[in-house]
């Protein structure tokens, strides 16, 4: 797997988020859930101690520490937006 194939979620991300002149909590724990499910996965398609397997490994790692004080704020925002209630908590 090619580096960029790897980048190109968070250039998907990025380019979303900078349409909206004000994105929402409820659509940033979306994009941020769905960036942590992709990298967790081609880190697990990619052989041990290869540079893409290091690279989604550490996106992964980094993502997690960046969202980890926010996960409650982020939490509770989506309980309170109905649009995205139903796809955040499978309801």
């Amino acid at each position: 797997m090619k580096a960029l194939e790897i980048l190109k979620p968070f250039f998907v991300v990025t380019e979303e988020m900078l349409a909206e002149k004000h994105v929402t909590a409820s659509k940033v724990i979306i994009l941020v859930r769905n960036l942590q499910r992709i990298t967790a996965t081609a880190a697990q398609q990619n052989p041990p101690g290869t540079t893409a397997h290091n690279l989604t490994d550490a996106l992964n790692k980094s993502i997690w520490k960046r969202c980890q004080e926010s996960r409650r704020f982020f939490g509770i925002t989506m309980l309170l937006d109905p649009r995205f209630k139903a796809l955040a908590f499978g309801i």
